[in-house]
């Protein structure tokens, strides 16, 4: 019982480290994209110490790894059709990443004609064939070539079915026999060159595989690169087989690209048509759009370029974009200067200013114009160019704006299309301070002012008191040694009223200057009275 509990924790410990390093193993060959192997003895391995050193094994072996080698010695196409049909295999073509197909050597060597022939070479000592016997394998061979084709074709059909993207290495046959074989050398190049000629390179072409080309690797090297009395590669042969598979993967990882864009004409015209050229080996989609953009702006936009053109009517930067079958993504630009441009529409621009008759402000000025996209409207004070508000002006709102000073003022205006213009009007309807009645006499000529030199003589109007002298008032005291009052001056002797010769109040015309003056007057008779009271108290303190 003891025994059965330790076989039972060995096994459980196994089962776990299986578990772990199968685990290990997986993870480390998703890193890598798979390849699935099609063929026969050659993709086999045969007569290789390693089956390792198979060609398929040495493939991209940094960024690939065989998933599945589906071959066996002596398979032909019909062979292979039925072995790939299971569901395990179906399953691996289905996830393999690339395909290689080295097949239908054993349709053409498993002839009965061809076997007596290679049955003889082998024997000890070799027996040659006679000239009968290669020409009964020639005709044997030329009728399975009619064949093969067919079988073939199924084959890679069969593949594409399963895994259509998958990207198929397909090679051609190698004439294993070198020019020291004499007659098999020269039956070898009838029929091998015709094989690749009339069915490798027509099923390559139609199903769009990549043919390696074995038969020139091997030509002239058989006795460096095949097994010694074999038709099979060695390991050197088998690396020249690998190398011309990876030869081909550098073809099919993602290069980069060109773009060239060419104008139909650099000459003043109506609109352009820009031709796109690239050396993408497939292109997988092509657009446009007006600016200056990046491969990002064209995710879900752009329009589509057919025929590799299409036409603008505008001046400026166009930018392509490409995007091959790998999916690698490209933009060029464009940069469109020729285009002969219609000239802009001309809009009105008209000022109106509220009031129009004399106040004391603010004036309102209106803008009104009929551009139809407005994308600015500034003021400046002054007469001014379009050139001045290129950093300058005021931003008018709701098309109006309020000024409080007589002057010329320029409105600017740039509409969607790029035009600008300016008016300028003129404000002179705001009453200036200069107006103010309380600045100065409106009537005043300047003739007599009230502060004029009392003695003043020459410019009384007639209205003066006669027994003064002629120049005194009728108004003035008889104390005031002739000096004119205040209020007795006009501008002009015929616009003196009679009433004012006996009238002692001040005329309508007087200014706040006389208001001044009378209430100095006022606080001065008040000094002199409150002087003259301080004297009297004083002598009645001496008595």
């Amino acid at each position: 019982m003891l025994k059965f509990k330790k076989l039972s924790i060995l096994f459980v410990l196994m089962l776990a480290i299986n578990t772990f390093f199968s685990s290990f193993v997986f993870a480390e060959n998703t890193d890598k994209k798979s390849i699935v192997a099609l063929g026969d003895s050659i993709t086999y391995g045969w007569n290789l110490q390693d089956r390792s050193q198979a060609f398929p094994y040495l493939i991209g072996t940094d960024e690939y790894t065989v998933l599945k080698n589906i071959s066996a010695p002596g398979w032909k196409t019909t062979d292979l059709l039925a072995g790939m049909s299971t569901a395990e295999n179906m399953d691996a073509i289905k996830n393999a990443d690339l395909i290689t197909l080295d097949i239908g050597n054993n349709d053409l060597l498993s002839l009965p004609e061809v076997k007596v022939i290679l049955d003889q070479l082998k024997a000890n000592p070799p027996v040659l064939p006679t000239q009968d016997q290669i020409n009964a394998a020639t005709a044997a061979l030329m009728n399975a070539i009619s064949k093969l084709p067919a079988n073939l074709g199924a084959v890679i059909t069969t593949v594409k079915n399963v895994n259509p993207d998958a990207p198929i290495i397909l090679y051609n046959l190698y004439n294993p026999f070198g020019t020291n074989a004499g007659p098999l050398h020269d039956l070898g190049e009838k029929v091998i060159p015709a094989v690749n000629s009339q069915v490798i390179n027509p099923l390559a072409q139609t199903f769009g595989a990549h043919v390696a080309n074995a038969y020139s690797a091997f030509d002239g090297r058989q006795a460096e690169l095949i097994l010694p009395g074999d038709i099979h590669p060695n390991t050197a042969g088998h690396q020249v087989l690998a190398g011309l598979a990876n030869d081909i993967l550098k073809t099919l990882a993602p290069q980069d690209f060109d773009i060239t864009l060419t104008p139909s004409t650099t000459e003043p015209a109506e609109k352009v048509t820009v031709t796109v050229s690239t050396t993408a080996n497939e292109v997988a989609s092509m657009k446009w759009l007006p600016g200056e953009k990046t491969t990002a702006d064209f995710e879900g936009t752009g329009t589509e370029i057919k025929n590799n053109q299409f036409e603008v009517t505008e001046n400026g930067k166009y930018t392509v974009y490409v995007m091959d079958r790998n999916e690698r993504e490209k933009v060029k630009i464009i940069d469109i200067n020729n285009i002969k441009q219609a000239p802009a529409p001309d809009f009105s621009l008209d000022l109106t200013a509220s009031p129009t008759e004399e106040t004391e402000g603010p004036v309102t000025i209106k803008v009104s114009t009929t551009a139809e996209e407005v994308l600015e409207m500034k003021w400046l004070a002054g007469e001014k160019t379009v050139d001045d508000f290129a950093n300058d002006g005021t931003n008018i709102t709701d098309n109006q704006f309020d000024v409080t000073e007589n002057g010329k003022y320029t409105v600017y205006v740039l509409d969607g299309r790029g035009v600008q213009k300016v008016k300028v009007i003129e404000i002179t309807n705001i009453k200036s301070n200069s107006d103010d009645p309380s600045n100065g006499n409106p009537g005043d000529d300047g003739t007599n002012n009230p502060g004029d030199n009392p003695g003043d003589t020459g410019n009384d109007n007639s209205t003066d008191n006669p027994g003064n002298g002629g120049s005194d008032n009728q108004t003035d005291t008889s104390g005031d040694n002739g000096s004119d009052h205040p209020a007795s001056d006009s501008a002009d002797k015929s616009s003196k009223s009679p009433a004012s010769a006996t009238d002692n109040s001040l005329p309508d015309t007087a200014t706040s200057m006389y208001n001044y003056a009378a209430l100095g007057l006022a606080l001065l008779l008040a000094g002199i009275v409150a002087m003259k009271v301080q004297q009297v108290r004083r002598k009645r303190e001496n008595i």
